[in-house]
C-alpha cells in the first residue's frame, strides 16, 4: 500500500488471508475478512473487524491525525 508521509494516526482497510494449510481463519472464534488498520507514526497498533457496513472506502486511507 502506498501512504503519504507526515501523518500521525491513519486508519486503512485491509482483507484478512486465510492459514496457507487450510485456507481459513479463526479470530475468537469467529470468521471475518474485511479490517480496519490503525498506523501510528508509522507502526500498525491495532486490526480490528470492519464493523461499520461502509464496504471498501474510496480514498485508499482516512487520516485522523495530521
Amino acid at each position: 500500500m502506498a501512504g503519504e508521509p507526515g501523518h500521525h494516526r491513519v486508519l486503512a482497510q485491509g482483507v484478512l488471508e486465510g492459514c496457507r494449510h487450510c485456507g481459513t481463519y479463526d479470530f475468537g472464534g469467529s470468521l471475518w475478512e474485511m479490517v480496519v488498520i490503525e498506523i501510528v507514526d508509522d507502526v500498525i497498533v491495532s486490526v480490528v473487524q470492519d464493523t461499520s457496513g461502509d464496504g471498501w472506502w474510496a480514498e485508499d486511507w482516512r487520516v485522523l491525525e495530521a
